[in-house]
């Protein structure tokens, strides 16, 4: 399994911004999120991944930058 350091934010309406250290590729709404402690033991949480932000420096190969996360 692949661990990205990233920054969570709560927007207010059950739904949090997660926003990653470095671009991860093939991110899409639909898929889920699952935020982990630091060494990778503890699961904090899971949610919907329902809209995507795609920061990208090359238009050959969009990587995600941050998404929003849906938890219900």
């Amino acid at each position: 399994a692949d661990y990205n350091h990233a920054t969570i934010s709560d927007a207010g309406d059950g739904t949090y911004l997660i926003k990653s250290a470095k671009p991860i590729h093939g991110v899409a709404p639909g898929q889920f999120c699952v935020i982990y402690d630091e060494q990778h033991h503890r699961c904090f949480g899971s949610g919907e991944i329902v809209l995507k932000y795609e920061f990208s420096k090359s238009k050959k190969a969009p990587d995600l930058g941050a998404f929003i996360v849906s938890i219900r």
